[in-house]
């Protein structure tokens, strides 16, 4: 694989076309303005994640003992069991807000982390010294692709970390250097959730690129790894903690349980096959296809100048996604960029110019808005054949809200033989 062509440095690059100045002039700024306004809107959902109660009463819990659960108390008839809990920190900090807050604090919460998200993966964009115009339809790829998933669940926070630790490393490239943020970011990932090792998997393909392309090791960034490693090992379980999401892998082979019973463990493919296949319903999935077939075209057409990370990441990336369509938005995160740089690479090698004025960004202004007053009205998800509604707190519709009212006011306190979906709730709330 030849070498890519050097970076220039940051003197000889034109100003940004990012600057507010240079955005009011080509008319990309509301646009883009827009699609943050459209991202907030589609992160202010009503909460009807069935994990919500196991994770509220597992908060609780560990409040109340001053430890981690290292046995299933919840499951009467597997008290004995082993359980690792990979969750605790975000548990705890779900529980104390709903304490103090109330439930929409929960919702707030998660619109500000997708918020934040939205802001890394802009700078990523911004990196790519992609137009305005074409992040604008990044932007809109990727919030279609992952808005399936913007739900009160810990996984959020894996993208959080994820996208800002793909930032540090690509800003890396550009000789601004924050690898001393990684360690932080990956301790405080390993409580947050299973999916931490991706950061170790994302800082290991980055060192070998490193090596492919410069013939030597970056003993910085390799130094800054192996701490991070470590860091992950400060975990309430310490080695069983870091090797759990091996665990994890084993969900996703063959004919395991969850992988025959859990929809979001499905294949792309085996998911159409089980759904309606009306093209709103599966949008995502759509997407999905196109996005990974134009990765393909365009690392093939821009190869000379593409680095071997980038075909590492969307390999790796590529057949998590194929496994299971939970894994779609951890795809487009880190996706879409590559591809941008690519489309941008392809741009300027061969002078190709798309000029319209300001009437393409007044069209892109209008789609969104036309697209933010389906979200308001839920019309988007009546469409979509889906239950999630606009709001802020929870959807007792979908939650045993009042089951569980029902159960502790006529002190109906037998065991349960309880749902997959219902129990975490009654958990929680029942008696």
């Amino acid at each position: 694989m030849p070498e890519p062509k050097p970076i220039p440095s940051s003197a000889s690059l034109p100003d940004s076309p990012y600057q507010l100045k240079s955005l009011l002039q080509t008319g990309w700024f509301y646009p883009l303005l827009a699609c943050l306004f459209l991202l907030l809107l589609l992160s202010a959902k009503q909460i009807g994640s069935y994990d919500l109660g196991t994770h509220l009463k597992t908060g609780l819990w560990i409040g109340q003992n001053h430890s981690i659960p290292v046995k299933d108390t919840f499951t009467y008839t597997q008290t004995d069991r082993d359980y690792l809990d990979s969750n605790g920190l975000y548990q705890v900090i779900l529980y104390l807000l709903q304490k103090t807050l109330g439930y929409p604090a929960l919702v707030l919460l998660n619109m500000t982390v997708l918020t934040l998200i939205f802001f890394f993966f802009l700078g990523r964009l911004k990196l790519s010294q992609a137009s305005p115009g074409l992040t604008y339809l990044c932007l809109l790829l990727a919030l279609f692709m992952m808005e399936r998933r913007f739900v009160v669940r810990p996984e959020v926070f894996s993208w959080f970390f994820l996208s800002l630790t793909l930032l540090i490393l690509d800003q890396r490239t550009r000789n601004r250097d924050f690898l001393y943020l990684l360690p932080l970011i990956q301790l405080f990932w390993v409580n947050f959730e299973g999916l931490f090792i991706l950061g170790w998997f994302a800082m290991a393909v980055y060192a070998l690129s490193e090596f492919f392309h410069q013939k030597r090791w970056d003993p910085k960034l390799i130094g800054v790894a192996l701490l991070s490693v470590a860091a992950d090992f400060l975990n309430p379980y310490f080695i069983k903690g870091v090797l759990f999401p091996l665990v994890l892998l084993t969900r996703l082979q063959g004919s395991n349980l969850h992988k025959q019973t859990i929809t979001e463990l499905l294949s792309p493919l085996e998911y159409l096959k089980t759904q309606n296949l009306h093209y709103d319903s599966n949008l995502h999935i759509f997407l999905f296809f196109l996005l990974a077939g134009l990765c393909l075209l365009f690392l093939v057409l821009t190869r000379k100048r593409r680095k071997l990370h980038e075909f590492l990441l969307l390999a790796a990336f590529g057949y998590m996604a194929f496994t299971a369509v939970r894994n779609i938005p951890l795809f487009a995160l880190v996706a879409v960029p590559i591809l941008a740089s690519a489309i941008q690479d392809y741009r300027t090698q061969h002078s190709w110019r798309l000029n319209l004025g300001k009437v393409l960004p007044l069209l892109g202004g209008l789609f969104i808005l036309l697209v933010s007053l389906r979200v308001m009205t839920n019309a988007y998800y009546i469409t979509d054949r889906r239950v999630d509604r606009l709001g802020l707190g929870l959807d007792s519709e979908r939650l045993p809200v009042k089951a569980a009212e029902f159960l502790t006011q006529n002190h109906l306190d037998g065991r349960l033989l309880n749902h997959l979906d219902f129990g975490g709730w009654l958990d929680w709330k029942g008696p």
